[in-house]
């Protein structure tokens, strides 16, 4: 339950970390509309997730071990699910910047 919370917290940092250098990247290429910066966000998440999806599409030749079998799903997946929330995260980011800007 530990590991799932500091993946959590992880993939929160990463997508705030990305959405402070996407909204820079922005204002520096002369952005000025909310929808604008909403449309790096969403593609930066979906992207993100894509890249998840292909590193469990990579493992799935990995055979774990079957007495630590707890331990090599998690090796297995963590990369997913981090890459899945940070993904996530940056969609909800790209719902909410309209709203709020």
């Amino acid at each position: 339950m530990k590991r799932a919370l500091y993946l959590f917290r992880d993939g929160l940092w990463i997508a705030c970390l990305l959405g402070v250098v996407f909204t820079l990247a922005g204002f520096s290429l002369g952005w000025n509309s909310p929808v604008q910066v909403s449309n790096i966000f969403f593609a930066g998440g979906a992207i993100l997730t894509l890249f998840g999806l292909l590193c469990v599409i990579g493992g799935f030749d990995v055979r774990p071990d079957v007495t630590n079998l707890h331990v090599d799903l998690w090796r297995v997946y963590r990369i997913f699910f981090l890459f899945l929330l940070t993904g996530l995260y940056l969609v909800g980011f790209a719902v909410l910047v309209p709203k709020l800007f």
